[in-house]
This record gives C-alpha cells, structure tokens and sequence, in this order.
C-alpha cells in the first residue's frame, strides 16, 4: 500500500567527550548521508542516461570505505566491540589496543598519543574523538533476570510480547527459538541507545518518504560495491551459531539489526530531502528587527560548517562537475533567441518559437512541435557560438534529446550578453517613452495656461467688486468702533469708583477687628494666668498623695521579699540539715562497715552472720561512695544559694527604696 511517512534525525554528534552512544549515532548519519549521496549519484546519472549524454563521475563522494570502518566483519568496530564483550577478561583499554593493532593504516583512522584510552575515527562530517571508557558496560547494558521476569508477566499484552520471548530463552538456553520481530524488523525488547542533546551546530536531516511498492535502483550494486548492506555474518553464520549465542546479543548488535530494518524500508521508497540549516546560534530572525530595512542575521562560519557536515556542498561540486545549468529547448530558445543578430535567422527562431506556442494552446500536455533544429540553430550561430564554444569532447555545453546542458562559464557568459543587451533595448524603449511623455506634457501645459489666464482675468474682476463691497463695510465698521470705545471709557470709570469704595469700607473694617482682637487677646491672658495659679495651688498636695503612695508600695514590696528571703533561707537550713544528718549516719554506717570487713578479714570465712558475700558488700560500698560525692556536691549548691539569699537581704536592708527602683 501507498504511504507517506517523515523521518526526521539527528545530526552528526561530537563533544568534548564522546562514548558509545555518539558512536552509534554517528554510525546511523554515516548510513543516511551514504543513501543520499548515491540518491544524488542515481538522479544524475538517469537524467544523463535519459538525455543521451556521456558523464565521468569519478569524483562523486563515498564515504563506503567508513561504514565499513565500523560495521565490516570481522574487524569493524562494531564487531570488535561485540566480540570483546564476551571475552573472558575483556576490558575497554583491550579493546582499544586491538583496534589500534588493526586499524593503525587505516585512512579513517587514528590514535591519540598524548591518551591511551582515545581513538578517533574520520566521518563524513569530520573527525571525532572516542573515549573507550564505558563502551563495553554501555553495550551489555542489559536488563536483570528480576526485572524481565516482571515485565513478562505483566497482564498488558504489549508488555508480553516485548518481553516473554526473552524470559522463554533465559530460562531455556540450550533451545533455539526464534526471537520474535515486529514488522518493520525491529527487535523487540531492544535497548534503545538514548542519545544526548543535540549539538546546536548540527543541523537535522528530514527525510520525506512517498513510499510506493516498487524497487529503488539504489539497491542494486554500483561502482561503490554493495550499498547499506549492514554486515550481519557474525550474528547469524549457521543454526548452531544462533542456539550458541542466543543469548550474546548485545546493545550494538539490536541497534544495528533496527537500522538495517530502518534502511530496508527507506530503500523500497521515493524520498525527498530537506536540508534545515541554523542561521545563527541566537534564533533571531533579522540583526535589528527595529531597523527601516531589516537585514537577516547569518552567522557565516556556521552556516558554511553545517552545508559542509550535510554534504550539500559536496552535492553541488558534483553538480558543477558535469553540467549544472540544464534548460529545456522551448526555455532556451525563449530567453536567448534574441543575441542572434542575423535577421533571417531571427525570423526563423522567431517562427519557431510560435510554432511551439501554438501547438501547447492545441495540446496542454505534450506540444507536438520540436523546437531541437532551432536551438540547434541558436547554438551555431556565431553570436552564441562565440561564447559558448563549440560541441565536443571536453565542450562546455552539450545537447540532449529536451534539454541544453551548460557549463556555468558559458552560461554565465550568456546571461551576461542576455542582460546588456536587454539593458540596451531597456534604453531605447525608456527613451520613446520619455520622449511620449514630454510632448503629452507640452500638450497638457498648454491646455493649462490658457485656463489659468482665464482664472486670473475672473480673480482680478471679483476682487474689484470686493474692494467696493469693503469700502462700504468700513464706514459701518468705523461708527460701530466709535461707539465700542465710548462705552468702555464709561466701564472703566464705573469699575474704577466701585474699587474705591471697597478699599475705604475694607479700612473701617480692618480698625473694628483689629480692636476686637486686642481684647480677646486680654481675655485670654487673663484666663490662662488664672488657671496656672490654680495649678500651681494643687501640687504640693498631689506631690504629698504621689508619695505616701510609693511609699506604701515600695514597704509592701519590700516586706514581701524580706518574707520569701527568710522563707528561703528557712528551706536551706532545713536541707542542710537534713544533709548533714544523712552524712552522719552515712559516717557511722562506714565506720561500722570498715569494723566489721576488718573482723571478718582478721577471722577468717569462718565468720557467719557478718556479711553474705565480700563482692556483694564491696559494691554496695561503692555505691555508697557516689551517693556520698553526689550530696557532698548538693550541699556545696544550697551553701552557694544561702550565701547568695544572704547577700541580697543585706542589699534590701542598706538600699530601701533606690533598691526597688533599680538604682542601687
């Protein structure tokens, strides 16, 4: 079935540190850049083929000699990888010094002097340095029986699938089942090789798929040997080979076998490419957006880098290798018909070229007219032949069976004499014109003037009449002025007299208030003098009220806290006391218990009733001890508080009152 699919990738990969995973990302660009080199190849060499003409491409780009680099069998990189993988012993630094062994001469690749553990490997896109650190754990990275045991039980089909076909094998290994593919070919349960960010400077390849059942002639073996074969010998030589390693898949091996699923469907394809290109690493559109005319912001080194890294330019050089400028024969007889300067020639393209029109207004399709006698015609005449040169070996223009192929010097050439020549006839046709337009604007000047005369003569008669009508105006204009002025002396002089009175009232109010002021003022001293007297009258006996009450309160205070500090002190003579008669017993109960050790060790065991055991006794002794040490430290603290209790009645005592207030 028909079908349209878009596969867009990533970009070929290098960092500061690359491992495995930029190894297989890089492997699967070099297989994709491959396809569309000979994609280009394929396309050129059916439009020469279908024009009849002969072309060299021994210069077209193959890059058949890194792919086998890194995925041939046996000494691919790949499968020295898988093969050191199950190694006894194997390791990274191994690993790399059998690739150096082998691949020392090779021309894609090389060795780090300065790092034991580094080799680098020449892309299409350029050199990348590989760390072998972590390549051979990052290709077993393969999931735990636990955790497959659990997925292969899960209730979810999908799930079932993945995984049951892998419990199955671990747990029977000596049987061979087949691992179970999906129909694109990918294996199930495979570890997808997750990649890290892509680097900015890269940009992507889009492929755009119309998928068609029908094959692609890029299957077939051209003079670049076999092409996208993924080398898969070493995973399946024999049956027995299949049972022995069923379970030595590795993280390489899946990736590889869902590449080569990848590129099996690619090849059965139509595709069409995309190139997507990163301006400028700021994603800004224009320089100065606020700019009149904004100008598109390009960053040159990079953009070079990137058509560099998706062979773009090597397309190009490829194209401009044979023949880049093709036109169709109508199209070239169209634009460059008119260099010819021989007039019977000049009819005769001239006749051809509406021979050929007519027939496409007949049939829209296919114009039955053949325009190739003419073109051919255009090509020998001895303007264009001067320029383009002759047809041969090693000419720079050759004729197909529809199209012109042309070199880009004689095309360039061509344009050039296309363009003055145009510029030519772009000077003649611009100086009939101008010399139309100068005498239809002689014409319409003229028109002009005499309807500006009569304008003037009109504008002249209307302004007499308007003086007239004004003169008349003025004689009414001057008594109205008269009368204008007369009335605004007598305002004047009216506002004038209203001013005067109101200063003369405002002076006789002004002296009334001001003596009204004067006696509030009196008023107000008198008062305030009066009620200051009074104030004056009444404090001795609130300053009497204020201190009998402090006093009161300073005695009640101090009372109480001469009661709390006896209080206390009473509390610590009783402890001491107590302590001290506690000691005493505990002195007496020693004395009586050092007597009786001395008895018993003086007697002898034989002693009864004295003391059970010796060890016994002695512990309890010891235990007596730290008591005794910790009341001892009891009573230094209660001695330490009466002292401090005493000191602070005997500050009451002296203080009185400046002690309550703090002030003592």
């Amino acid at each position: 079935a028909t079908f349209c699919g878009v596969l867009d990738i990533f970009g070929f990969e290098f960092f500061e540190t690359n491992s495995f995973e930029q190894l297989c990302i890089n492997f699967t660009n070099e297989l994709l850049q491959q396809f569309f080199n000979l994609f280009i190849f394929e396309n050129e060499t059916a439009l020469y083929r279908s024009e009849g003409i002969s072309w060299d491409a021994q210069e077209f780009p193959d890059n058949g000699v890194i792919v086998e680099l890194l995925q041939g069998t046996p000494n691919g990189i790949f499968p020295m990888l898988d093969e050191e993988c199950f190694v006894i012993g194997g390791s990274a630094s191994s690993w790399q010094t059998k690739l150096v062994r082998t691949h020392d001469k090779h021309p894609n690749f090389g060795i780090v002097r300065t790092n034991k553990d580094n080799f680098i490997v020449k892309h299409f896109a350029g050199q990348v340095t590989y760390t072998a650190t972590g390549f051979l754990d990052k290709n077993r990275d393969r999931l735990s029986g636990d955790i497959v045991r659990c997925l292969s039980d899960s209730t979810w089909p999908f799930m079932q699938d993945l995984f049951g076909a892998e419990e199955q094998s671990r747990l029977s290994p000596r049987s061979s089942p087949r691992t179970p593919r999906t129909s694109s070919g990918i294996v199930p349960g495979a570890s997808p090789v997750h990649s890290p960010p892509r680097r900015s400077m890269t940009a992507s390849l889009t492929s755009v798929i119309n998928t068609e059942p029908q094959m692609s002639p890029l299957a077939s073996t051209g003079r670049f040997g076999p092409t996208f074969s993924l080398d898969m010998t070493a995973l399946s030589t024999s049956a027995s080979s299949k049972v022995r390693r069923a379970q030595r898949a590795t993280v390489s091996v899946e990736f590889r076998q869902q590449l080569q699923a990848l590129m099996s469907q690619i090849k059965t394809t139509t595709p069409h490419f995309v190139r997507c290109i990163k301006p400028n690493k700021l994603n800004v559109p224009f320089a100065d957006p606020a700019a009149d005319v904004p100008v598109p912001l390009f960053d040159r080194p990079s953009v070079s880098e990137q058509l560099a890294y998706q062979g773009v330019l090597e397309a190009v050089r490829v194209a401009r290798a044979g023949y880049p400028v093709r036109y169709l024969h109508s199209d070239f007889l169209a634009d460059f018909r008119a260099l010819v300067k021989n007039p019977e020639l000049s009819v005769t393209l001239r006749d051809a070229r509406r021979q050929f029109l007519e027939s496409a207004d007949e049939d829209l399709e296919m114009p039955s007219f053949d325009c190739a006698p003419a073109v051919k015609l255009l090509l020998t005449s001895e303007e264009v032949s001067s320029l383009v040169g002759s047809e041969g070996i090693g000419a720079r223009w050759t004729f197909g069976k529809h199209r012109v192929f042309l070199k880009q010097e004689p095309f360039a050439a061509l344009k050039a004499q296309q363009s003055a020549l145009r510029n030519s006839a772009v000077l003649t046709l611009q100086a009939c014109q101008r010399a139309l337009q100068a005498r239809r604007t002689a014409m319409r000047r003229r028109a002009a003037v005499v309807r500006l005369q009569a304008c003037v003569r009109g504008i002249k008669a209307r302004r007499f009449v308007e003086r007239l009508k004004k003169e008349a105006a003025v004689e009414v204009i001057l008594s109205v002025l008269h009368t204008f002025a007369a009335r605004k002396q007598l305002f004047q002089a009216r506002r004038a007299t209203i001013k005067i009175q109101a200063q003369v009232r405002r002076r006789s109010c002004q002296k009334t208030y001001k003596k009204s002021l004067m006696a509030v003022r009196r008023l107000q001293a008198f008062f305030r003098e009066t009620k200051r007297r009074r104030r004056l009258l009444r404090l001795p006996q609130l300053v009497l009220l204020i201190q009998k009450w402090w006093r009161g309160f300073a005695d009640r205070r101090k009372a109480r806290q001469r009661k709390l500090a006896k209080l206390r002190l009473n509390r610590a003579l009783r402890i001491l006391l107590k302590a001290r008669a506690k000691r005493q017993e505990r002195l007496r109960w020693r004395e009586e218990t050092l007597q009786a050790y001395q008895k018993w060790y003086r007697h002898g065991p034989g002693v009864q009733g004295i003391f059970p055991t010796r060890d016994s006794q002695f512990q309890e002794y010891l235990a007596l001890e730290k008591e005794e040490e910790c009341m001892k430290g009891k009573v230094d603290r209660l001695q330490d508080q009466v002292q401090q209790l005493r000191d602070k009645v005997r500050r009451v005592k002296e203080g009185g009152i400046l002690f309550h207030l703090g002030l003592a």
